[in-house]
């Protein structure tokens, strides 16, 4: 037996020992803090993408049922996509919007400036072409870079990255 702990004995724990222990149970809950935070977000960002495939989707089917083109325009803002339907099936250039997507509840979510995000339409055939729409160009291949940043400073590290892939036809695939 450790000496002092002896059977019916009466010694209880000295603050040194309360101390070490408080200490350790401090350090596990930091920890555990760190990691839960880790997990919401990497699930708020596939969420976010999983919502994006369902929006592109349903423009797919939007378009095939009106027989129009659906646009996706992913707004300045960095934070927001919008889905656009085409007014006037003889015009190019008449759009109404359907409704506007803030992906990631506001935080930044793509980089609007660069070209890895390009806006996109989808005719009723499921053909995909970039946005604005030119009918004398051929369909094409999309792909886009999502990700989430460890703070909201540009600059920052991404912890999470995505590529969608948006083929000409209408397929559609999500990588790591």
């Amino acid at each position: 037996m450790i000496k002092g702990l002896r059977k019916g004995s009466k010694r209880g724990f000295s603050l040194v020992e309360l101390m070490v222990v408080l200490v350790i149970a401090g350090v596990l809950l930091m920890m555990s803090i760190g990691i839960a935070d880790s997990v919401i977000r990497r699930s708020e960002f596939s969420g976010a993408i999983t919502s994006l495939v369902a929006d592109i989707n349903e423009a797919k089917q939007i378009a095939a049922r009106d027989n129009r083109y659906v646009a996706v325009i992913f707004n300045t803002d960095s934070r927001s996509y919008t889905l656009r339907v085409q007014e006037d099936i003889t015009s190019t250039t008449s759009w109404r919007d359907l409704r506007t997507v803030r992906a990631l509840g506001g935080k930044v979510f793509f980089d609007s400036s660069s070209s890895t995000v390009k806006n996109f339409t989808v005719s009723s055939t499921g053909e995909v072409r970039e946005y604005p729409l030119d009918l004398s160009a051929p369909p094409t291949q999309i792909s886009l870079a999502f990700f989430i940043r460890k703070n909201e400073v540009d600059g920052s590290p991404k912890i999470y990255e995505r590529t969608v892939r948006i083929f000409p036809y209408g397929g559609i695939k999500v990588e790591k």
